[in-house]
Parts: C-alpha cells; sequence; structure tokens
C-alpha cells in the first residue's frame, strides 16, 4: 500500500507536467520558410524581416527566391521584404578615387556574415517599410510556410 502511494505522488505530476509540454505552447519557438514573388516572379535575392512584439528576425532572399528562419517566436509578425541590399552588394563603391566591390559579409540591412546573393528586381518602396508593408504572417510552434507574392 506505501509502495503504490508512493507511485501515485510521483508519477501523476510528471504525467500532468508531460502533458502541458505539447506543441500549444505558445512559447515555443517557430520556424518558417516560404518564396518570395513579385508579380508572379521569384526575387532575385534581398532581404525579408519578420517584426515582432519580442524584436525584428532578418532572413536572407536567396536568389530562388526563397527564404528561412528559426527560433521565431509564435505570434503575429508584420513583414517588410527589401531588395536594394542586392543592388548596393552588386554595385562598385569608390573610395578615394579607386573602385571597391562590397564585401559579402553583411547586406546592407545588419545582417552580418549573411552574403547578399542574386539579381537586384526593385520592389515597390512600400514593402520595406513596417507601417505600409501590408504583409503579415501568424507564425504558430513548430513548422510554418508564409509565401508572399508582391504587387504595385
Amino acid at each position: 500500500m506505501i509502495l503504490r502511494s508512493r507511485f501515485t505522488i510521483l508519477v501523476a505530476p510528471l504525467l500532468l507536467l508531460g502533458l502541458g509540454c505539447g506543441s500549444s505552447n505558445p512559447n515555443a519557438p517557430s520556424r518558417v520558410s516560404g518564396e518570395v514573388l513579385y508579380k508572379g516572379e521569384r526575387l532575385g535575392g534581398g532581404t525579408g524581416t519578420f517584426h515582432s512584439s519580442k524584436g525584428t528576425y532578418p532572413m536572407s532572399i536567396d536568389s530562388g527566391g526563397n527564404y528561412s528562419g528559426t527560433d521565431l517566436p509564435a505570434e503575429d509578425m508584420i513583414v517588410t521584404i527589401e531588395t536594394e541590399s542586392v543592388k548596393a552588394a552588386s554595385k562598385p563603391q569608390e573610395y578615394g578615387g579607386g573602385k571597391m566591390k562590397l564585401s559579402p559579409g553583411g547586406d546592407g540591412a545588419g545582417n552580418k556574415g549573411k552574403s547578399v546573393v542574386g539579381t537586384y528586381k526593385k520592389i515597390p518602396e512600400k514593402y520595406g517599410n513596417k507601417n505600409r508593408s501590408g504583409l503579415k504572417a501568424n507564425l504558430t510552434p513548430g513548422s510554418n510556410t508564409a509565401n508572399f507574392d508582391l504587387t504595385d
């Protein structure tokens, strides 16, 4: 009888704890991936940034228009997208009379160590503005897909 009551005392809390660790935990991290199109064509590069109440999460858009990110909070996000970093990375910069190409050590959007590659495609300025982009993503714990098709 004593053994049975000790078993119940030890196992019951563990079972309750296990029930609380499901995927419905709003504090569990989210992963997101997707593609970015402009007028139905894949973007050739740039940066997508997910803005939340907990911070900003920039992600490089590759030359095929794809992006991915991990360890984001599970919540509603405002999304901004810019392509000017691709233009800046491919444009020779002049310093003291000489020319120098920007290093792939950053993308102009604060993404140190992430190179900007791809083909520049001009998109409307509003997509780079958090207050005007109109792009949103509702991230839930676990894996999420958020595709964006930009228009004029």
